[in-house]
């Protein structure tokens, strides 16, 4: 996946780097609220063991709906400088772990926070209605993970800091000089490791209570999948 994502990122730059953009008037904002779907990311339950296996075993968990609102600001000569913000939760119940000879159903899942910085291209055959770009950039990942069963629950903290970057395919619909629609294609690659503690040491079962083993578990995010928007925009020149 990581291969595939850096060749889309040299080709989509070279694609760029030799034609000319449909000119943008320079100074104006653009602010926009949309929907996400990601197809797909993992868990991996144990990231940090030193059996290969392990830590390469993971988990699919697909269909993420998110919020997304971004911040864009027209430089000039096509060129577009954006500031997002994205929020993405998702949960799965079909999570189990052996405790006390018992097979315990659990709710694992986690709630990230994508904020990215990315520069857009309006690409030649753009025109007063319909404008097409695309472009990439940086991004800084935030969130928790989350898991629970029956009355026990975590906290969780980022292990580091998660770095990633991106790239977008888009159009822009201009219904009115100020208000549009958008819709938008992104790839990104991130993994996010966590530290997480249970709250509590024991588990109350309907017939019985449990001490959990360990109080401290470490876990990892990976979202590899393709994300597609769509949304509406508001232009103030």
């Amino acid at each position: 996946m990581r291969k595939k994502f850096s060749t889309l990122i040299i080709a989509l730059f070279l694609i760029t780097a030799g034609i000319g953009y449909a000119q943008s008037e320079p100074g104006s904002f653009n602010l926009s609220f949309n929907y996400s779907y990601t197809t797909s990311s993992k868990i991996f339950l144990r990231p940090n063991s030193p059996d290969p296996f392990e830590r390469g075993s993971h988990e699919n968990i697909d269909g993420i709906y998110g919020y997304y609102s971004e911040l864009r600001y027209f430089i000039g000569e096509g060129i577009i400088a954006g500031l997002s913000i994205e929020s993405l939760k998702r949960t799965d119940n079909n999570f189990a772990m052996n405790l006390g000879g018992y097979k315990i159903k659990m709710t694992d899942g986690y709630q990230i926070y994508p904020v990215e910085l990315s520069v857009y291209y309006h690409l030649p055959f753009s025109t007063s209605d319909f404008n097409f770009f695309m472009g990439g950039g940086v991004g800084a990942y935030f969130g928790n993970y989350i898991r629970e069963f029956y009355n026990v629950s975590i906290d969780s903290e980022l292990e580091k800091f998660a770095f990633g970057i991106h790239v977008a395919v888009g159009m822009d619909y201009q219904i009115t000089e100020s208000l549009g629609l958008r819709g938008q294609m992104r790839f990104r690659d991130p993994e996010l490791k966590f530290n997480n503690t249970y709250k509590e040491n024991i588990a109350i079962l309907p017939d019985k209570n449990l001490l959990l083993p360990v109080r401290n578990f470490d876990t990892a995010v990976n979202l590899d999948g393709i994300i597609f928007m769509i949304g509406v925009t508001f232009t103030i020149n």
